[in-house]
């Protein structure tokens, strides 16, 4: 129910259709609430369950289609957006380190110049303040910062896995026990 309620609207939800050289996954903006925590662990924590994980932008293609559905459905006075990458506290390089909540491959990037940077540590000591992954809106166009838990975060980007339709799953259930059958007639020849 609080998803629900929480995403920005039903015509913020949008499928990346395969037909359109997509990976089928379907994406969703949530906003924080007022007085509601805004770190990146509360985002993770607030998806478990439900379908949705933190989005993980892999390829240059995906990247595009994130910038294109945030500047159509996005609130372009909400700044930064928190996505599924996250660094290695132990890692000394600001660049490096990073995986995705998704267990996906890190491969591709999608940095604003200058970033990663690990600003804070840089500015003001404060060790590893920044080790998780934003979208940054405005003349940023929803590329990639290494941010830390400071509040200025909106919300966050949510990304599922396609579920399979009913008669998918039905047929494929046939399917199997098709092969079954097989296998145990063929078992029995022997």
């Amino acid at each position: 129910m609080f998803l629900c309620l929480a995403f920005v609207s039903p015509a913020s939800a949008l499928v990346w259709e395969v037909a359109d050289g997509g990976n089928g996954h379907d994406y969703m903006v949530v906003y924080f609430g007022s007085g509601e925590s805004k770190s990146w662990e509360s985002a993770r924590s607030a998806l478990e369950g439900t379908g949705y994980m933190l989005a993980a932008i892999t390829t240059s293609g995906e990247q595009q289609y994130i910038q294109d559905f945030l500047n159509t459905y996005a609130d372009h006075k909400m700044k930064d957006l928190w996505i599924g990458g996250l660094q290695n506290p132990d890692e000394a390089s600001a660049k490096e380190g990073w995986s995705w909540v998704t267990n996906e491959a890190w491969g591709y990037q999608s940095w604003i110049a200058g970033e990663a940077n690990d600003y804070y540590d840089n500015r003001w000591g404060v060790s590893k303040s920044e080790q998780f992954l934003s979208v940054r809106s405005g003349g940023f166009n929803w590329n990639w910062n290494d941010e830390g838990n400071l509040g200025n975060i909106s919300g966050y980007l949510a990304e599922s896995a396609p579920v399979p339709e009913p008669g998918t799953i039905l047929l494929m259930g046939f399917g199997l026990l098709g092969l079954a059958a097989i296998g145990r007639k063929g078992h029995l020849r022997s």
